[in-house]
């Protein structure tokens, strides 16, 4: 890929200095763009990619808001306790004064077993808000987020499995490893497609409700 292609005009300033940032520290041609799409920061996608290598894990990705590119890995990740919500640029400050940027979501992580895909339940149970996770899925994240720049923080989102479920916007936009393989998935739409083609049920209705009924279907 040209240079030509990384600094487009539709960039701005701040975003043009943050890829020539990227490209000088040795970051690829091609996680430059793919952390632009997705506002991850280069670093963990590739962690995540091998990640996804090392273990056969499906790892899906809800991305953090656009605008939080070039911020990912100047500030620590939104916590869950922060409930006040991220402004246009990406950040937001808690009532102490600290400042955080848009975190990254796991929807779900699923493993390869022989030809099947099998779920790694990442949430407390019984759609508790909080509760202690199982030792695998706990092994795992703890071991993600020793490297990742925002770390995971909560359990996946397919697995809360509660009426309080947020649910997720038609216009939200994901990252999915598979394999060593990163897709990005531009819309809701695009995120059901993919779990379909892989033969795992989309959770979520039409305007992006968390529908319970599915999950009992599934059970």
């Amino acid at each position: 890929m040209s240079d030509d292609g990384l600094f487009k005009k539709t960039l701005s300033e701040n975003e043009q200095k943050h890829t020539r940032q990227l490209l000088e520290i040795g970051i690829s041609p091609i996680d430059v763009v793919f952390s632009r799409l997705s506002a991850m920061h280069p670093l963990d996608l590739q962690l995540f990619r091998q990640v996804s290598i090392q273990g056969g894990y499906l790892i899906v990705v809800r991305c953090p808001k656009a605008s939080s590119w070039v911020l990912q890995g100047e500030f620590p990740a939104k916590p869950w306790a922060v409930k006040e919500k991220t402004g246009e640029d990406g950040t937001v400050k808690s009532k102490s004064g600290q400042c955080y940027v848009s975190d990254y979501d796991l929807m779900c992580v699923w493993y390869k077993a022989g030809n099947k895909l099998n779920k790694l339940f990442i949430s407390a149970k019984n759609g508790a808000d909080r509760g202690a996770w199982s030792r695998e899925a706990q092994s795992f994240v703890v071991q993600l987020n020793q490297k990742l720049k925002a770390r995971i923080q909560h359990g996946c989102q397919d697995d809360y499995v509660s009426e309080k479920n947020p649910g997720v916007k038609i216009e939200d936009r994901y990252a999915a490893f598979y394999n060593g393989r990163v897709e990005f998935l531009p819309n809701m739409d695009a995120a059901k497609r993919y779990y379909e083609m892989l033969g795992l049920e989309w959770l979520y209705n039409n305007v992006g409700v968390f529908d319970l009924k599915k999950v009992r279907n599934t059970s």
